[in-house]
Protein backbone atom coordinates (compact mmCIF):
# COMPACT_ATOMS: atom_id res chain seq x y z
CA UNK A 1 0.00 0.00 0.00
CA UNK A 2 1.78 3.34 -1.06
CA UNK A 3 0.97 5.58 2.42
CA UNK A 4 -0.12 5.25 5.66
CA UNK A 5 -3.51 5.46 7.25
CA UNK A 6 -4.15 8.61 9.12
CA UNK A 7 -6.60 8.19 11.82
CA UNK A 8 -8.46 10.95 13.95
CA UNK A 9 -11.89 12.20 15.62
CA UNK A 10 -14.74 13.20 13.18
CA UNK A 11 -14.45 17.02 12.87
CA UNK A 12 -17.29 18.61 14.82
CA UNK A 13 -17.47 21.87 12.97
CA UNK A 14 -18.09 20.78 9.55
CA UNK A 15 -19.83 18.34 7.63
CA UNK A 16 -19.29 15.56 5.17
CA UNK A 17 -18.44 16.15 1.58
CA UNK A 18 -21.56 15.21 -0.40
CA UNK A 19 -21.08 11.49 -1.62
CA UNK A 20 -22.41 12.50 -5.55
CA UNK A 21 -19.34 14.98 -5.56
CA UNK A 22 -16.42 12.36 -4.55
CA UNK A 23 -16.78 10.11 -7.64
CA UNK A 24 -17.26 6.60 -8.53
CA UNK A 25 -15.40 4.80 -5.19
CA UNK A 26 -18.05 6.56 -3.20
CA UNK A 27 -20.99 5.58 -4.48
CA UNK A 28 -19.16 1.72 -4.16
CA UNK A 29 -18.20 2.37 -0.88
CA UNK A 30 -22.01 3.25 -0.61
CA UNK A 31 -23.57 0.46 -2.62
CA UNK A 32 -21.66 -1.93 -0.07
CA UNK A 33 -22.87 -0.26 3.12
CA UNK A 34 -26.38 -0.50 0.89
CA UNK A 35 -25.63 -4.36 0.64
CA UNK A 36 -25.15 -4.60 4.36
CA UNK A 37 -28.54 -3.02 5.36
CA UNK A 38 -30.30 -5.31 2.95
CA UNK A 39 -28.93 -8.39 5.09
CA UNK A 40 -29.57 -6.95 7.88
CA UNK A 41 -32.99 -6.36 7.39
CA UNK A 42 -32.96 -9.76 5.74
CA UNK A 43 -32.51 -11.13 8.89
CA UNK A 44 -34.76 -9.31 11.13
CA UNK A 45 -37.27 -10.29 8.84
CA UNK A 46 -37.06 -13.85 9.27
CA UNK A 47 -36.20 -13.68 13.01
CA UNK A 48 -40.08 -11.63 13.22
CA UNK A 49 -42.18 -12.97 10.08
CA UNK A 50 -44.67 -10.36 9.45
CA UNK A 51 -43.28 -7.26 10.57
CA UNK A 52 -43.84 -5.07 8.16
CA UNK A 53 -40.17 -3.05 8.78
CA UNK A 54 -40.28 -0.15 5.81
CA UNK A 55 -43.75 0.82 7.27
CA UNK A 56 -42.25 0.86 10.68
CA UNK A 57 -39.02 2.99 9.69
CA UNK A 58 -41.28 5.28 7.28
CA UNK A 59 -44.37 6.34 9.80
CA UNK A 60 -43.23 5.98 13.25
CA UNK A 61 -45.94 7.52 14.38
CA UNK A 62 -48.31 5.90 12.66
CA UNK A 63 -47.05 2.45 13.03
CA UNK A 64 -49.07 0.10 14.74
CA UNK A 65 -48.75 -2.38 17.50
CA UNK A 66 -47.73 -5.65 16.10
CA UNK A 67 -47.96 -9.30 17.62
CA UNK A 68 -46.25 -12.40 16.24
CA UNK A 69 -43.77 -14.45 17.72
CA UNK A 70 -39.93 -15.45 16.72
CA UNK A 71 -39.08 -17.69 14.07
CA UNK A 72 -35.82 -19.95 14.81
CA UNK A 73 -34.14 -20.72 18.10
CA UNK A 74 -35.51 -18.84 21.27
CA UNK A 75 -31.57 -18.91 21.95
CA UNK A 76 -31.01 -16.37 19.57
CA UNK A 77 -33.30 -14.27 21.00
CA UNK A 78 -31.69 -13.29 23.95
CA UNK A 79 -29.71 -15.06 26.95
CA UNK A 80 -31.36 -18.94 28.23
CA UNK A 81 -31.63 -19.00 32.27
CA UNK A 82 -28.12 -20.64 31.99
CA UNK A 83 -26.58 -17.93 30.54
CA UNK A 84 -28.55 -15.88 33.38
CA UNK A 85 -26.47 -17.95 35.80
CA UNK A 86 -23.22 -17.19 34.41
CA UNK A 87 -23.70 -13.58 34.25
CA UNK A 88 -25.46 -13.04 37.70
CA UNK A 89 -22.53 -14.83 39.18
CA UNK A 90 -19.95 -12.38 38.03
CA UNK A 91 -21.96 -9.38 38.94
CA UNK A 92 -21.12 -6.69 41.03
CA UNK A 93 -24.18 -4.08 42.61
CA UNK A 94 -24.54 -1.70 39.78
CA UNK A 95 -26.56 1.00 39.46
CA UNK A 96 -26.05 1.20 35.59
CA UNK A 97 -26.51 -2.73 35.13
CA UNK A 98 -29.26 -3.93 37.76
CA UNK A 99 -32.50 -2.01 38.69
CA UNK A 100 -34.94 -3.13 41.17
CA UNK A 101 -38.59 -2.00 41.08
CA UNK A 102 -42.34 -2.59 42.68
CA UNK A 103 -44.77 -0.88 41.28
CA UNK A 104 -43.38 1.83 39.97
CA UNK A 105 -41.45 1.97 42.84
CA UNK A 106 -37.44 2.01 42.91
CA UNK A 107 -35.58 -0.37 45.50
CA UNK A 108 -31.97 -0.51 46.45
CA UNK A 109 -30.21 -3.01 45.11
CA UNK A 110 -28.12 -3.48 48.32
CA UNK A 111 -31.14 -5.80 49.00
CA UNK A 112 -30.00 -8.45 46.86
CA UNK A 113 -26.27 -8.38 47.59
CA UNK A 114 -23.58 -10.54 49.52
CA UNK A 115 -20.34 -9.75 49.97
CA UNK A 116 -17.77 -12.04 48.93
CA UNK A 117 -14.32 -11.25 51.37
CA UNK A 118 -11.87 -12.38 49.04
CA UNK A 119 -10.03 -8.92 49.66
CA UNK A 120 -10.13 -6.06 51.39
CA UNK A 121 -12.21 -3.27 49.43
CA UNK A 122 -13.77 -5.98 47.18
CA UNK A 123 -16.97 -5.32 45.50
CA UNK A 124 -20.44 -6.27 46.93
CA UNK A 125 -21.94 -9.19 44.68
CA UNK A 126 -25.68 -9.60 43.47
CA UNK A 127 -26.47 -12.97 45.73
CA UNK A 128 -28.81 -14.93 43.39
CA UNK A 129 -30.61 -16.43 46.30
CA UNK A 130 -31.51 -12.98 47.61
CA UNK A 131 -32.54 -11.78 44.29
CA UNK A 132 -35.34 -14.60 43.86
CA UNK A 133 -36.27 -13.83 47.26
CA UNK A 134 -36.79 -10.48 46.44
CA UNK A 135 -38.89 -11.27 42.82
CA UNK A 136 -40.93 -13.79 44.93
CA UNK A 137 -42.38 -10.21 47.54
CA UNK A 138 -43.28 -8.56 43.67
CA UNK A 139 -39.90 -6.83 42.82
CA UNK A 140 -38.93 -7.23 39.31
CA UNK A 141 -35.27 -7.06 38.22
CA UNK A 142 -34.00 -5.24 35.10
CA UNK A 143 -30.53 -6.20 33.66
CA UNK A 144 -29.53 -3.60 31.66
CA UNK A 145 -27.12 -3.40 28.15
CA UNK A 146 -27.66 -7.07 27.71
CA UNK A 147 -26.23 -6.68 24.54
CA UNK A 148 -22.80 -6.41 25.37
CA UNK A 149 -22.74 -9.97 27.74
CA UNK A 150 -24.71 -11.93 25.22
CA UNK A 151 -23.08 -12.32 21.23
CA UNK A 152 -26.53 -13.32 19.87
CA UNK A 153 -28.50 -10.15 21.49
CA UNK A 154 -25.50 -7.70 20.53
CA UNK A 155 -25.43 -9.17 16.69
CA UNK A 156 -29.43 -8.10 16.64
CA UNK A 157 -28.84 -4.74 18.49
CA UNK A 158 -26.46 -4.42 15.69
CA UNK A 159 -28.76 -5.24 12.81
CA UNK A 160 -31.78 -3.25 14.99
CA UNK A 161 -29.37 -0.11 14.25
CA UNK A 162 -28.30 -0.67 10.69
CA UNK A 163 -32.21 -0.63 9.76
CA UNK A 164 -33.44 2.08 12.06
CA UNK A 165 -30.22 4.06 11.89
CA UNK A 166 -30.38 4.36 15.80
CA UNK A 167 -29.18 3.61 18.85
CA UNK A 168 -30.32 0.08 20.17
CA UNK A 169 -29.78 -1.40 23.28
CA UNK A 170 -31.38 -4.78 24.99
CA UNK A 171 -32.53 -5.01 28.41
CA UNK A 172 -33.92 -8.39 30.86
CA UNK A 173 -36.26 -8.10 33.27
CA UNK A 174 -36.92 -10.99 35.49
CA UNK A 175 -40.42 -11.05 37.68
CA UNK A 176 -42.41 -13.60 39.56
CA UNK A 177 -45.99 -13.69 41.29
CA UNK A 178 -48.66 -11.15 39.64
CA UNK A 179 -47.19 -7.86 40.50
CA UNK A 180 -45.83 -5.04 37.67
CA UNK A 181 -42.68 -3.69 38.68
CA UNK A 182 -42.66 -1.01 36.73
CA UNK A 183 -46.42 0.20 36.72
CA UNK A 184 -48.17 1.62 33.85
CA UNK A 185 -45.50 4.16 31.47
CA UNK A 186 -44.20 5.06 28.26
CA UNK A 187 -40.84 4.88 26.88
CA UNK A 188 -38.84 6.92 24.34
CA UNK A 189 -37.76 4.36 21.80
CA UNK A 190 -39.52 1.94 19.91
CA UNK A 191 -39.70 -1.55 21.41
CA UNK A 192 -38.98 -4.75 20.46
CA UNK A 193 -40.12 -7.26 22.70
CA UNK A 194 -39.41 -11.11 23.22
CA UNK A 195 -40.66 -13.62 25.75
CA UNK A 196 -37.90 -15.96 26.96
CA UNK A 197 -39.30 -17.72 29.98
CA UNK A 198 -42.55 -18.58 31.94
CA UNK A 199 -45.52 -16.25 30.78
CA UNK A 200 -46.60 -12.60 31.26
CA UNK A 201 -49.72 -10.65 30.52
CA UNK A 202 -49.39 -7.22 28.95
CA UNK A 203 -51.44 -4.34 27.96
CA UNK A 204 -51.45 -1.37 25.49
CA UNK A 205 -52.99 1.95 25.40
CA UNK A 206 -52.14 4.52 22.07
CA UNK A 207 -50.63 7.78 22.62
CA UNK A 208 -52.61 10.79 22.46
CA UNK A 209 -50.06 12.56 20.67
CA UNK A 210 -47.35 12.31 18.18
CA UNK A 211 -43.79 11.04 19.15
CA UNK A 212 -44.39 11.62 23.05
CA UNK A 213 -40.74 12.57 24.95
CA UNK A 214 -40.58 11.45 28.31
CA UNK A 215 -40.14 14.88 30.54
CA UNK A 216 -41.84 17.19 27.81
CA UNK A 217 -45.15 16.55 28.71
CA UNK A 218 -47.79 16.02 31.33
CA UNK A 219 -47.28 12.11 31.96
CA UNK A 220 -50.06 11.81 34.63
CA UNK A 221 -52.63 13.20 31.60
CA UNK A 222 -50.82 11.42 29.18
CA UNK A 223 -51.52 8.46 31.55
CA UNK A 224 -55.51 9.19 31.99
CA UNK A 225 -55.94 9.83 28.11
CA UNK A 226 -54.08 7.15 26.73
CA UNK A 227 -55.44 4.50 29.17
CA UNK A 228 -58.91 5.62 27.60
CA UNK A 229 -57.68 4.36 24.21
CA UNK A 230 -57.18 0.82 24.46
CA UNK A 231 -55.04 -1.21 22.07
CA UNK A 232 -55.21 -4.35 23.37
CA UNK A 233 -54.04 -7.04 25.49
CA UNK A 234 -51.89 -10.16 25.53
CA UNK A 235 -50.24 -12.96 27.21
CA UNK A 236 -46.85 -14.11 25.69
CA UNK A 237 -45.45 -17.25 26.15
CA UNK A 238 -41.75 -18.15 25.39
CA UNK A 239 -40.64 -17.43 21.89
CA UNK A 240 -43.83 -14.69 21.34
CA UNK A 241 -42.87 -11.07 20.47
CA UNK A 242 -44.48 -7.70 20.30
CA UNK A 243 -43.10 -4.35 18.55
CA UNK A 244 -44.46 -1.54 20.32
CA UNK A 245 -44.52 1.75 18.48
CA UNK A 246 -42.63 4.81 20.04
CA UNK A 247 -44.87 6.12 23.15
CA UNK A 248 -47.36 3.77 23.44
CA UNK A 249 -48.22 3.09 27.37
CA UNK A 250 -47.56 -0.15 28.31
CA UNK A 251 -47.60 -2.19 31.52
CA UNK A 252 -46.56 -6.20 32.30
CA UNK A 253 -47.53 -8.69 35.38
CA UNK A 254 -46.00 -12.60 34.97
CA UNK A 255 -48.90 -14.93 34.90
CA UNK A 256 -47.84 -16.68 38.55
CA UNK A 257 -44.48 -18.07 38.15
CA UNK A 258 -41.18 -16.68 36.97
CA UNK A 259 -40.66 -15.01 34.02
CA UNK A 260 -38.52 -13.86 31.88
CA UNK A 261 -38.32 -11.55 28.75
CA UNK A 262 -35.84 -9.44 26.92
CA UNK A 263 -37.04 -5.49 25.79
CA UNK A 264 -34.77 -4.25 22.95
CA UNK A 265 -34.92 -0.90 22.44
CA UNK A 266 -34.74 1.76 19.36
CA UNK A 267 -33.61 5.38 19.98
CA UNK A 268 -33.32 7.22 16.43
CA UNK A 269 -32.35 10.73 16.17
CA UNK A 270 -35.00 13.30 16.03
CA UNK A 271 -35.22 16.42 14.09
CA UNK A 272 -34.33 18.66 16.81
CA UNK A 273 -30.77 16.74 16.76
CA UNK A 274 -30.74 17.28 12.95
CA UNK A 275 -31.33 21.23 13.20
CA UNK A 276 -28.46 21.66 16.08
CA UNK A 277 -26.07 20.04 13.76
CA UNK A 278 -27.07 22.16 10.89
CA UNK A 279 -26.28 25.29 12.84
CA UNK A 280 -23.42 24.41 14.23
CA UNK A 281 -22.05 23.64 10.74
CA UNK A 282 -22.93 26.78 9.96
CA UNK A 283 -25.45 25.89 7.26
CA UNK A 284 -28.33 27.99 8.68
CA UNK A 285 -26.32 30.59 9.63
CA UNK A 286 -27.25 33.28 7.51
CA UNK A 287 -28.69 36.89 8.08
CA UNK A 288 -32.36 35.50 8.55
CA UNK A 289 -31.26 33.33 11.67
CA UNK A 290 -29.60 36.17 13.01
CA UNK A 291 -32.46 38.64 12.63
CA UNK A 292 -33.55 39.87 16.45
CA UNK A 293 -36.43 39.17 17.87
CA UNK A 294 -39.57 40.89 19.31
CA UNK A 295 -43.30 40.22 20.37
CA UNK A 296 -44.53 41.21 17.07
CA UNK A 297 -42.78 38.15 15.69
CA UNK A 298 -45.24 35.72 14.67
CA UNK A 299 -45.79 31.97 13.53
CA UNK A 300 -45.48 33.00 9.56
CA UNK A 301 -42.40 35.02 10.47
CA UNK A 302 -40.65 31.37 11.89
CA UNK A 303 -42.14 29.34 9.25
CA UNK A 304 -40.85 31.96 6.40
CA UNK A 305 -37.09 31.82 8.28
CA UNK A 306 -37.35 27.95 7.95
CA UNK A 307 -38.71 27.19 5.51
CA UNK A 308 -36.65 28.40 2.52
CA UNK A 309 -33.81 25.96 4.24
CA UNK A 310 -34.98 22.51 3.41
CA UNK A 311 -32.27 21.50 1.62
CA UNK A 312 -32.02 18.01 0.32
CA UNK A 313 -27.98 18.18 0.68
CA UNK A 314 -28.48 19.22 4.16
CA UNK A 315 -30.81 15.77 5.09
CA UNK A 316 -27.82 13.77 3.17
CA UNK A 317 -24.72 15.75 5.13
CA UNK A 318 -26.90 14.74 8.43
CA UNK A 319 -27.69 11.19 7.88
CA UNK A 320 -24.00 10.72 6.66
CA UNK A 321 -22.48 12.28 10.30
CA UNK A 322 -25.61 9.76 11.93
CA UNK A 323 -23.93 6.85 10.41
CA UNK A 324 -20.39 8.55 10.74
CA UNK A 325 -20.99 8.82 14.72
CA UNK A 326 -22.70 5.67 15.59
CA UNK A 327 -20.79 3.49 18.08
CA UNK A 328 -19.54 0.43 17.61
CA UNK A 329 -19.92 -3.39 18.19
CA UNK A 330 -17.02 -5.09 18.68
CA UNK A 331 -16.44 -8.36 19.93
CA UNK A 332 -12.87 -10.00 19.86
CA UNK A 333 -11.50 -13.06 21.59
CA UNK A 334 -8.27 -12.55 23.48
CA UNK A 335 -6.54 -15.42 21.86
CA UNK A 336 -7.16 -14.48 18.36
CA UNK A 337 -5.92 -10.64 18.79
CA UNK A 338 -2.39 -12.43 20.46
CA UNK A 339 -2.55 -14.77 17.53
CA UNK A 340 -2.83 -10.88 15.34
CA UNK A 341 -0.41 -9.17 17.03
CA UNK A 342 2.26 -7.44 15.44
CA UNK A 343 1.23 -9.38 11.96
CA UNK A 344 1.49 -13.08 13.55
CA UNK A 345 -1.75 -15.40 12.78
CA UNK A 346 -2.74 -12.97 9.44
CA UNK A 347 -2.88 -15.60 7.19
CA UNK A 348 -6.05 -17.41 7.19
CA UNK A 349 -7.69 -14.81 9.24
CA UNK A 350 -10.83 -13.23 9.05
CA UNK A 351 -12.77 -9.59 9.83
CA UNK A 352 -15.74 -7.92 9.42
CA UNK A 353 -17.05 -4.22 9.93
CA UNK A 354 -18.11 -3.83 13.83
CA UNK A 355 -19.62 -0.36 13.17
CA UNK A 356 -23.27 -0.99 12.34
CA UNK A 357 -23.04 3.00 10.56
CA UNK A 358 -20.41 1.23 8.13
CA UNK A 359 -17.86 3.58 6.61
CA UNK A 360 -19.06 7.13 5.13
CA UNK A 361 -17.54 8.52 2.19
CA UNK A 362 -16.55 12.05 3.57
CA UNK A 363 -13.91 13.46 1.33
CA UNK A 364 -10.73 13.06 -0.61
CA UNK A 365 -7.70 14.60 -1.01
CA UNK A 366 -4.67 14.02 -3.35
CA UNK A 367 -5.33 10.21 -3.47
CA UNK A 368 -6.25 9.87 0.23
CA UNK A 369 -10.37 8.64 0.48
CA UNK A 370 -11.06 10.35 3.58
CA UNK A 371 -14.39 8.55 5.42
CA UNK A 372 -15.64 8.02 8.64
CA UNK A 373 -16.86 5.19 11.23
CA UNK A 374 -17.95 4.99 14.59
CA UNK A 375 -16.86 8.42 15.23
CA UNK A 376 -13.70 8.33 13.71
CA UNK A 377 -11.83 10.28 10.85
CA UNK A 378 -9.93 7.66 8.21
CA UNK A 379 -7.73 9.01 5.67
CA UNK A 380 -7.15 5.52 3.52
CA UNK A 381 -4.51 5.56 0.45
CA UNK A 382 -6.73 5.47 -2.52
CA UNK A 383 -5.48 1.41 -3.15
CA UNK A 384 -6.58 0.06 -0.33
CA UNK A 385 -10.12 0.78 -1.85
CA UNK A 386 -10.53 -3.08 -2.06
CA UNK A 387 -9.97 -3.63 1.64
CA UNK A 388 -12.59 -0.65 1.81
CA UNK A 389 -15.34 -2.56 0.28
CA UNK A 390 -14.54 -5.78 1.96
CA UNK A 391 -15.06 -3.90 5.63
CA UNK A 392 -18.10 -1.53 4.29
CA UNK A 393 -19.97 -4.79 2.80
CA UNK A 394 -20.57 -5.97 6.21
CA UNK A 395 -19.47 -9.87 5.80
CA UNK A 396 -16.70 -12.21 6.93
CA UNK A 397 -13.64 -11.55 4.24
CA UNK A 398 -10.31 -13.14 4.14
CA UNK A 399 -7.51 -10.62 5.41
CA UNK A 400 -4.50 -11.56 3.85
CA UNK A 401 -6.26 -12.33 0.43
CA UNK A 402 -7.53 -8.95 0.09
CA UNK A 403 -5.43 -5.98 -1.31
CA UNK A 404 -4.59 -3.77 1.30
CA UNK A 405 -6.59 -6.01 3.85
CA UNK A 406 -4.03 -6.05 6.77
CA UNK A 407 -3.14 -2.36 6.84
CA UNK A 408 -6.52 -1.68 7.51
CA UNK A 409 -8.03 -4.24 9.51
CA UNK A 410 -5.12 -3.63 11.67
CA UNK A 411 -5.78 0.03 12.49
CA UNK A 412 -9.41 -0.59 12.67
CA UNK A 413 -9.01 -3.16 15.23
CA UNK A 414 -6.76 -0.82 17.29
CA UNK A 415 -9.88 1.57 17.18
CA UNK A 416 -12.19 -1.13 17.68
CA UNK A 417 -14.11 -0.70 14.70
CA UNK A 418 -14.11 -4.54 13.44
CA UNK A 419 -14.66 -7.95 14.83
CA UNK A 420 -11.82 -10.85 13.62
CA UNK A 421 -11.52 -14.27 14.03
CA UNK A 422 -9.27 -17.13 12.74
CA UNK A 423 -9.81 -18.85 9.60
CA UNK A 424 -10.99 -22.05 8.77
Amino acid sequence: MAGQIDVGPVPDGEPPEAVADLGAWAREVEDAHGRSRTAAAERLTAFLPGLDLDAVRADAAGAELWTGSVAGELADAGPGLDELDEVFAALALDPHRLVLSREATPIEIGTVGGERRVRPGAPTMVNPARLVAVLGEGVTAQLAHVDELHEATGARCGDLERVFLGRAKADVFLSDGHTSGLGPHFDNPELMIVQLHGSKRWRFHRPDTEHPQRGLLDEQRALTEGRRQPAGEVVLSPGDAVFLPQGWWHEAAAEGGPSAHVTYGITRPTVNEAVERLVRWGRWSDSGLRAPVDDTWGDDDLAAVLGRRTDAADAAAWRQWVRGTMPPRARNQLSTLWALHDGRGVQGAEARSAAPGGLVPAGEQEGVLVLWVAGRRLGVPVDALPAVLAVANGDWFPVAATEGGWALVSVLLSEGLVEVRAGG
